[in-house]
């Protein structure tokens, strides 16, 4: 079992090599002078002198492999370098960013179990009945709904129009509202989809229905049964939603004006800040991966027997 964990934990580091090569390149890659965006963002006079003092300043006179090795040897050193833009080292940057990005996220996953593990029980309970079948439609509806769209029209309803909400900012609970809904919505309709599937599958399993011969109440059968049996996919599935929120949260944080990891990555990827975005991006990365593996972990724990099975394959 430990030589497992071990080998999966090394696993690990070839694809956070890849992910720093892959946005090292894509930052090369797109269009814009980062040193021209320096220059512009502090009013200095564009001249050829300027822009080579620039580029010397941000390493970018240097060949490819040579800038690729030196950033590769900061991170080491747990060295992500400073913001071209506001001169303030990036790592304390990202850390505050995190917070209010984290403030957004765990609450949102909150709110989508809160509505999808009763909404996918209890359809999968009634499957082909009325609840089911709104059940479903609500779902198709949300998971068709952008999130930019769902966040304006409720900006809009709940801001706007009625002035229940605040629109933007991020100084109260009350900020956290909308951006909370606008970033769970979808998830929850997704996820109540996933819980009724799997659930479903187990309500088809011989020991529900050798439960139901031997006069098991259906709701002991449900919750003792099917959904203790599906849990480990659902916790695995839940808990690889914190990573896809944090990044894919950058909308609905734009939308909102909410100062999380989103907005800060693409306003610097609006301003070619390269440290800022490739911080970022590792750190995402590495966040996630993270979460994947404490998901396949939680996984084993819950389900002995893949821990067997793993183990013996280890």
């Amino acid at each position: 079992m430990r030589r497992y964990i071990f080998l999966r934990a090394l696993s690990y580091i070839p694809v956070l090599f890849c992910v720093t090569a892959l946005v090292f390149i894509l930052m090369r890659a797109a269009p814009g002078d980062a040193a021209y965006m320096l220059l512009t963002e502090h009013g200095k006079d564009i001249t050829e002198e300027a822009l080579a003092e620039a580029r010397a300043e941000l390493l970018l006179n240097q060949p490819l492999w040579a800038q690729y090795a030196a950033w590769l040897d900061a991170i080491r050193r747990l060295n992500f370098g400073r913001s071209a833009i506001t001169g303030l080292e990036v790592l304390p940057q990202f850390t505050m960013h995190l917070g209010y990005t984290a403030r957004l996220a765990f609450p949102a996953v909150l709110t989508m179990i809160f509505i999808a593990l009763p909404c996918g029980v209890i359809s999968a309970a009634r499957a082909g009945g009325v609840f089911d079948a709104v059940s479903r439609a609500v779902t198709i509806l949300f998971l068709s709904i952008p999130g930019f769209c769902l966040g304006l029209a409720l900006l809009y309803a709940f801001g706007v129009r009625f002035g229940l909400l605040p629109t933007f900012g991020a100084d109260s609970l009350r900020h956290i509202v909308l951006p909370c809904l606008t970033l769970s919505a979808g998830s929850a309709a997704s996820y109540t989809r996933f819980i009724r599937v799997t659930v479903l599958e187990q309500l088809s399993a011989d020991y529900i229905k050798a439960g139901l011969a031997r006069g098991v109440a259906p709701r002991t059968l449900i919750c003792r049964g099917a959904l203790r049996q599906a849990l480990p996919a659902i916790v695995t599935s839940v808990s690889m939603s914190l990573g896809l929120l944090l990044g894919g949260s950058a909308v609905v944080e734009m939308v909102f004006s909410w100062p999380g990891v989103g907005k800060f990555l693409i306003d610097a990827i609006g301003k070619r800040d390269y440290a800022v975005v490739q911080c970022c991006v590792l750190l995402i990365g590495v966040f996630f991966v993270t979460l994947n593996f404490a998901a396949e972990l939680i996984s084993m724990a819950l389900d002995p027997k893949t821990q067997g099975k793993r183990g013996a394959a280890a």
